[in-house]
């Protein structure tokens, strides 16, 4: 993993599965979802995830950075290995870079995702499936 990570110090709940890339990382717990980049994580609280949904991905569009100033935004992480992407709303979410810990307020978040992330942060986090 690179370098430039932060660790994570602390986890919420039994860890159920992690992938780690290049410059993204994915843990899941039975309470949270962490999403690890260079230099920032952010911390989400399963019970706080609204809405998950596939997102298409047009490659020609550049990715947009999370809006700090407001505590609110979106994060988009595009990666070209044939995953699918998925799109958070997530009520509330903590960012933790070199700086401390912030609370956000409602964010989204794009992200690829393989089908068993997406099933097990449905099963906990209590979502059902709209057809």
């Amino acid at each position: 993993m690179d370098r430039d990570f932060i660790a994570i110090k602390a986890m919420e709940g039994e860890l159920k599965l992690s992938h780690k890339r290049k410059q993204l990382g994915l843990t899941v717990t039975t309470e949270q979802l962490i999403i690890q980049k260079p230099h920032v994580n952010y911390y989400i609280s399963l019970l706080s995830i609204i809405s998950i949904r596939p997102e298409e991905i047009r490659w020609n569009r550049r990715p947009l950075p999370i809006t700090h100033g407001h505590a609110e935004g979106s994060e988009r992480v595009y990666e070209t290995d044939g995953l699918k992407h998925y799109r958070l709303d997530v009520q509330e979410a903590k960012l933790h870079n070199r700086s401390g810990i912030r609370e956000l307020g409602r964010c989204e978040f794009v992200l690829p995702m393989t089908d068993q992330m997406v099933r097990l942060i449905s099963q906990y986090a209590e979502l059902n499936a709209i057809e």
